[in-house]
């Protein structure tokens, strides 16, 4: 009986830890206020505010600032030439439709490029106009 507490004890203390740790390794990028429905990491969202983290290394989390709604985005980062501003969003824009392609963070001067997801992917080999940009500038933390 007594070894059986002893487990169940230390298994708490064990998801508590790494709760802790997986709370820790979120980094807190910025709040931006996107004006139009887009899609990021092949999740569908709608216009308002969103707050970024750092899930990993690799991952961009977005959660609507009501946490109604959110996305994991997968990019790959590289750094930024001199000059790039601060914190930015970069958006492909076909016709009325949004993808997320870019989030440029001025804390680590890092470029994380999104990766295409299938809908976008398949309207750019549909798609016979130029993909055209729009840049959102985003609301640094404090």
């Amino acid at each position: 009986m007594k070894a059986k507490w002893i487990t169940i004890i230390s298994l708490m203390a064990l998801l508590f830890v790494a709760a802790l740790a997986s709370q820790a390794q979120q980094q807190l990028l910025f709040r931006v206020n996107i004006p139009f429905d887009f899609v990021a990491g092949g999740a569908h969202l709608s216009a308002g505010e969103y707050i970024a983290f750092h899930a990993t290394p690799t991952i961009i989390q977005l959660v609507r600032r009501d946490r109604k709604a959110s996305a994991w985005v997968p990019v790959k980062a590289t750094p930024t030439a001199s000059g790039e501003p601060g914190n930015l969003l970069i958006f492909n824009r076909y016709g009325q439709s949004y993808f997320l392609a870019s989030i440029v963070t001025g804390h680590d001067q890092q470029i994380h490029e999104c990766f295409r997801c299938k809908s976008e992917q398949m309207i750019i080999a549909q798609s016979r106009r130029p993909v055209e940009t729009v840049a959102v500038n985003v609301e640094p933390v404090r």
